[in-house]
């Protein structure tokens, strides 16, 4: 039995460090779903940037990304006080916490767990959604299938599963094909990270732009595909704009997009409207 109520809807990826009120402000105005991503952020920082988005969209339609800190009591009390119609568990033990899962369900929070393979399907009981990771998607991805071959796969062996796609879905075509094949959502990454309403600097931007250096990082066994120029790994400073000693997470099919700096309603534009 289906369960959730996303219908084809499009996502903004929840980006670390790149993810915040912002630009899930713009995502929201522009038809789509926002998401903020707490990763790397205090319990804190996550509090303002639901304050904020709360307060000048009037709603909770958002997707809040938390890692090991949805351990903490500060940060179940934030959940529980503005209830994110979706959370998604970045962090791999929490993904198996039962009490977690279920506190958040109590709230009526719909849980989504990222795979980049299949084999994470059958490891826990099934969340409302699963997103799954094809091979162009920056960050962690899968390193054989693209999207739309890795969710056929899994609409074969898991029919009744509502599922999110993610990885190089930039055109309204590429969206539309995933929705034909049973997809619930789409996730779209890169191209928020670069638009106008980004948190990530101008000089990163541009360099993700016009000279894409993509490498595999290896990082405490999870493969994770980066922009940065001289292999040197550092999110928080990428993000800054010292790619000299940074990094930041890429999509594949970058140079697909325009060679410019674009507001979120435009990128928008090049997505919607979808059947």
């Amino acid at each position: 039995m289906e369960r959730g109520f996303l219908n084809k809807d499009i996502i903004c990826a929840p980006m670390t460090r790149v993810s915040d009120a912002n630009l899930a402000i713009a995502i929201d105005k522009a038809g789509g779903i926002g998401s903020i991503s707490s990763a790397g952020f205090s319990n804190s920082w996550l509090k303002k940037e639901l304050t904020k988005f709360t307060k000048q969209r009037k709603h909770n339609n958002v997707v809040v990304a938390l890692s090991d800190n949805i351990k903490e009591p500060e940060c179940q009390n934030i959940i529980r006080i503005f209830k994110p119609k979706y959370v998604v568990l970045l962090d791999e033990e929490t993904k198996y916490d039962k009490y977690i899962r279920s506190s958040l369900l109590s709230l009526g929070i719909r849980v989504i767990i990222r795979i980049s393979t299949l084999s994470g399907v059958e490891t826990f009981p099934p969340p409302d959604y699963y997103t799954i990771k094809g091979i162009d998607s920056a960050g962690r991805f899968n390193k054989d299938l693209s999207i739309l071959d890795l969710l056929k796969l899994f609409k074969d062996r898991y029919p009744d599963f509502p599922v999110i796609c993610t990885g190089g879905l930039y055109t309204k075509e590429a969206i539309q094909e995933c929705f034909n094949h049973g997809a619930s959502a789409v996730e779209v990454g890169t191209p928020f990270a670069i638009s106008k309403e980004s948190s990530i600097d101008t000089k990163t931007k541009m360099s993700m732009i016009h000279k894409p250096d993509i490498k595999i990082m290896d990082n405490s066994g999870y493969e994770r595909r980066v922009h940065s120029p001289n292999s040197q790994y550092d999110l928080k400073k990428g993000v800054s704009g010292n790619l000299d000693t940074g990094h930041v997470y890429i999509g594949s099919k970058i140079n697909e997009l325009p060679k410019k700096i674009r507001f979120v309603q435009e990128i928008m534009n090049d997505m919607l409207p979808i059947g």
